[in-house]
């Protein structure tokens, strides 16, 4: 398929046939697993680290045949990765090897969740403190994750936790890269005006 989603499955399939006029002899199809993949079957040829190997033998002029190989694509992964796999047969008797390629576009987004709590009543001099819970969901990973929130009016910014910088009451939190599952909770504290 294409465009494929993180952890989807793609089915390369290789078609081959020989022309001329003479045998070609030791005929074999070498198939390097691309990167951003798990080669989950290498149908009925064989692999040895990312290298998948068709032996096809000594194959006369009309013979033509197809291998299959099934990969899963890495999850998380970046929205637009391209997964391009590269085909080559060649045999052992001077025919010209030939190479075939397909590229297959990751199609992958993220969502954040966000709550944020706090007492449902507070005296006037008293402290207020905000909890925000956040989480990252879907099957991409993002970059330069970013939560700001602004004291309320009628209180004055008093602290943080979890990393913070705060500047004329808007209070930052810079997570950095994020991956789907990661969640965590940052707080910060008020006074509120007496």
């Amino acid at each position: 398929p294409d465009p494929v989603s993180p952890g989807g499955i793609i089915n390369y399939t290789i078609n081959w046939s020989v022309s001329g006029n003479e045998t070609a002899q030791s005929v074999v199809i070498t198939d390097a697993v691309p990167a951003n993949t798990t080669l989950l079957s290498p149908g009925t040829c064989s692999a040895a680290g990312s290298l998948v190997t068709c032996n096809l033998g000594n194959q006369s002029p009309g013979a033509l045949g197809a291998v299959v190989l099934q990969l899963q694509v890495t999850t998380p992964l970046t929205n637009g990765t391209v997964i391009t796999n590269v085909a080559r047969i060649s045999d052992s008797n001077g025919g010209a090897p030939v190479v075939a390629t397909a590229a297959t576009t990751v199609n992958s987004d993220h969502q954040f969740m966000l709550s944020k709590g706090a007492a449902s009543a507070v005296q006037a001099g008293q402290l207020l403190t905000y909890t925000i819970n956040w989480q990252v969901a879907g099957d991409e990973p993002t970059s330069a994750v970013t939560i700001a929130d602004t004291a309320p009016a009628n209180t004055t910014y008093v602290s943080c936790t979890g990393g913070c910088t705060q500047a004329g009451g808007v209070v930052t939190w810079a997570l950095g890269a994020r991956v789907p599952g990661n969640s965590g909770t940052v707080q910060f504290t008020v006074q509120v005006v007496s």
